[in-house]
């Protein structure tokens, strides 16, 4: 019976992650489809159908993402910001932000997790990145869900870059874990069908998801763009920034012989760089600055 015990523990243990991420996508579709009915009313079904391919491979991403690379990364985040910290390699000490409000706090966080962002995100889109990053732009639909297509390599690459910056600049421990949910909830809203813009000042103060849906548009020209995930300043300010028009046309990318399943897309930038891929190999190319 103990032995049953144990087992039974330990299976709760390792379904936790699958079912707390259940939980939380049922909360994302629920008010994502609320948001579709009312901004695009009778014309939500149709285009939830028209995805409805894309949507079912980002759920396998989402269901490696929750029981598998969220744990991984935060584990990883935790590690690097006590390894800053120990070994003094900080640029602000510890405790230099007590005094100072919890919403400059926060806010200063946000600002700096997503100008650090904006570089490491440009980086991406470089040759030598870009083979991982290219799977997150392979969705032709983007819905909210494509937020979760990403290859293990860049979830990497981000939790490295943004830990090690964020401990670098002395952020207490709660606001890093804040920002990171602001990040992540605002992403899955950025990446959803809605024609919102914002306008001509708040627009090019904040990213809207136009915006970020012309950063996922098929033109290569445009979808070298607006990198930014919550200040798009920074786009103005670096000279990325681009919103067209509200119809953003065409979505994804045309990726000679990237596979449409989680398994050959994980594997697929390996081969690009081992060159077993000549047609990825030279799309890899085009994308050399």
């Amino acid at each position: 019976m103990e032995t049953v015990a144990v087992w039974g523990a330990r299976t709760a243990e390792l379904a936790a992650p699958f079912v707390e991420g259940a939980e939380a996508l049922v909360w994302l579709a629920l008010v994502f489809a609320i948001l579709a009915l009312a901004v695009k009313g009778r014309r939500a079904l149709a285009d939830a159908r028209a995805s409805a391919g894309e949507s079912k491979l980002n759920l396998v991403y989402y269901a490696v993402e929750v029981g598998a690379l969220v744990p991984a990364m935060a584990a990883l985040a935790a590690a690097i910001a006590a390894a800053v910290a120990a070994s003094g390699l900080a640029l602000v000490g510890p405790g230099a932000w007590d005094g100072t409000p919890v919403w400059l706090v926060l806010l200063a966080c946000v600002a700096a997790s997503d100008f650090v962002g904006y570089w490491r995100h440009r980086a991406m889109h470089l040759a030598p990145l870009w083979p991982i990053h290219a799977i997150h732009h392979s969705d032709r639909a983007m819905t909210w869900l494509a937020l979760a297509r990403f290859h293990p390599l860049n979830r990497l690459i981000t939790t490295v870059v943004s830990a090690l910056c964020l401990a670098a600049l002395g952020f207490p421990p709660w606001a890093v874990a804040a920002n990171g949910l602001i990040r992540n909830w605002y992403g899955y809203y950025l990446h959803a069908d809605l024609p919102w813009t914002y306008g001509p000042v708040l627009g090019r103060i904040f990213v809207s998801p136009v915006l970020h849906r012309w950063h996922h548009t098929r033109d290569r020209a445009l979808s070298g763009r607006n990198f930014a995930t919550v200040f798009a300043v920074y786009d103005l300010l670096f000279g990325s920034w681009a919103c067209p028009a509200k119809d953003v046309g065409p979505l994804g990318i045309d990726e000679p012989g990237l596979p449409a399943d989680w398994l050959g897309q994980t594997l697929w930038p390996f081969r690009v760089w081992l060159g077993l891929d000549a047609a990825g190999r030279a799309a890899r190319a085009a994308r050399a600055p």
